[in-house]
């Protein structure tokens, strides 16, 4: 599933306007935690592969990648190098698709059966979170964010590590750590 696609006949050089649209779609659909129904929904893959990322060190703080490069029809995502875990960003929100934990908290469908979590979010103003969310955060066109690269959109910056797996961060310190094994929510 595919929480939604640009279908203009051109994704290469989107207008301003185009580029507004899809800007305001992916903030409007990345931070959904718990209800189906938000969201578009679409079958089928994203064309084209987002370019090489662009990875910058600077003097005493962890690599930066470039979130240009990390831009698909989804928005800013990204996925952890094993590939358990699959990401969605903007400022203030990132939401996370992937393998959890067993002990990680039930939460309900739309019907309100309880069920594994599909979903960890976090947005300014409101702790992290699990939900169950009918439409994934990114596509299958989402490049690997390699190890310790920070990913940042303006106040929200998401880094995978490989000991203790993806964190994501908001601006006012709200937060989320989560790997297959474990999870830490702020």
């Amino acid at each position: 599933m595919i929480l939604f696609r640009n279908t203009s006949p051109s994704t290469a050089s989107p207008s301003p306007v185009g580029r507004a649209i899809r800007i305001a779609m992916a903030g409007a659909t990345i931070g959904f935690v718990g209800g189906c129904g938000q969201g578009a929904h679409s079958a089928g893959p994203a064309e084209g592969m987002a370019p090489a990322a662009a990875v910058e060190a600077k003097a005493g703080s962890p690599a930066t990648a470039d979130p240009a490069e990390y831009h698909t029809d989804y928005g800013t995502t990204f996925k952890s190098p094993s590939g358990k875990f699959l990401c969605g960003m903007d400022a203030g929100r990132a939401s996370c698709n992937g393998q959890f934990p067993p002990d990680a908290p039930a939460v309900s469908d739309c019907t309100g059966k309880p069920l594994k979590p599909n979903t960890i979010s976090v947005g300014t103003g409101r702790r992290a979170s699990f939900g169950n969310a009918c439409s994934p955060v990114a596509g299958p066109d989402s490049k690997v964010l390699p190890y310790e690269v920070a990913l940042r959109v303006a106040d929200t910056e998401c880094t995978v590590h490989e000991a203790t797996g993806v964190t994501c961060r908001t601006g006012d310190g709200h937060g989320f750590t989560v790997s297959d094994t474990t999870y830490h929510l702020t």
